[in-house]
């Protein structure tokens, strides 16, 4: 078997299984709409994940998802080396002095 390119997270396997549930209930409220909810059903189950694979919307997806999450990534790592760089400043001129023994402790 080869393998996929992209599992269902937990919210759409959840989604799916609450439609299957559901599918007991489709023909109580209307016969009509039996048919198409069944083939849409077959669809989700076995024709969703060849379709996004082949037209490779799922690898746009991913594109554009490792986009916004790294200029996200790159903010934050900007802020958290600009932190360090002034932790390790203050520290060297807070050395740079000698303190007055008359001056509290922690001044």
């Amino acid at each position: 078997m080869d393998k996929h390119k992209f599992e269902y997270g937990p919210l759409a396997r959840g989604t799916f299984i609450a439609l299957v549930a559901l599918s007991t209930l489709v023909p109580l409220i209307s016969w009509r709409y039996t048919g198409y909810y069944l083939a849409f059903l077959i669809f989700l189950a076995v024709g969703l994940r060849p379709l996004l694979e082949s037209s490779g919307i799922y690898d746009l997806y991913q594109q554009l998802t490792i986009a916004a999450r790294s200029k996200l990534d790159k903010g934050f790592l900007e802020r958290r080396s600009a932190e360090i760089e002034r932790k390790a400043r203050d520290r060297k001129y807070q050395q740079w002095r000698r303190k007055d023994p008359r001056l509290p402790k922690d001044w």
